[in-house]
């Protein structure tokens, strides 16, 4: 839900047409908020327990 929210993605069902209209009408956002974090949460983690 977050990502088509954000306009990452669409959800269009199994008709055809609409698949191919959604494909065509793809326009890129033009910011990409980390809705899920950096990735880094381990790294981050373990920088807190080395200290």
């Amino acid at each position: 839900m977050e990502t088509v929210d954000a306009g990452w993605n669409m959800v269009v069902g199994a008709d055809r047409e609409k698949i191919v209209d959604a494909v065509n009408s793809i326009k890129l956002p033009v910011q990409r908020p980390e809705l899920y974090g950096d990735g880094r949460a381990a790294q981050k983690m373990l920088e807190i327990l080395a200290d």
